[in-house]
């Protein structure tokens, strides 16, 4: 199956891939069975939304809440695997900052800043296998991932400038 740069197919064993251009992934790499997933869940969303009549859909967004919930939910299990999740969710809002609408960036700021003042982080660090999922669900929602990046400090996101009220109002996107 011929894929087009950042869209996702099947091998003809049935593994999800993606083809990636100008990264260190390689073509038709494999996608790890969380990110599979993840993109699974926000393309039901998405047709979902439609189904219904909407037609504003917010991937990145999406796929930053679904992953803290897909952490919380995984925290019951297992710490290990919940805090791997958290920190690729915490990654993936850094990257995707630019593209949130503002009132979901003052909610992602407050987010940081709440882990920052009650479990005393400053930053998460991506070991290979993290990085990897961040740059398959990046893909997913054309979000633009350094697949070379460890680490996500909160204080590229904390520094800027905070977000107004009059920028809350304005947004045409104001109650997402």
């Amino acid at each position: 199956m011929l894929v087009e740069a950042g869209e996702t197919g099947f091998t003809p064993n049935g593994e999800q891939f993606a083809e990636i251009n100008g990264s260190d992934l390689s073509r038709n790499t494999p996608i790890p069975p969380i990110a599979a997933n993840l993109v699974r869940l926000m393309e039901q969303a998405r047709e979902e939304r439609q189904r219904q009549g909407l037609t504003e859909f917010y991937p990145q967004w999406w796929m930053y809440t679904k992953s803290l919930e897909v952490a919380v939910e995984m925290g019951d299990r297992n710490d290990e695997v919940r805090h791997t999740i958290a920190d690729i969710s915490t990654a993936y809002g850094v990257a995707a900052y630019a593209q949130f609408t503002p009132r979901q960036k003052d909610q992602f700021r407050e987010n940081l800043r709440l882990d920052s003042r009650e479990l005393n982080i400053s930053s998460v660090t991506l070991n290979e296998q993290q990085r990897e999922i961040l740059s398959h669900i990046g893909i997913a929602t054309n979000t633009p991932i350094d697949p070379d990046q460890e680490e996500y400090q909160y204080a590229t996101i904390l520094t800027q400038p905070e977000i107004t009220e009059e920028e809350l109002e304005q947004d045409p996107r104001y109650n997402t």
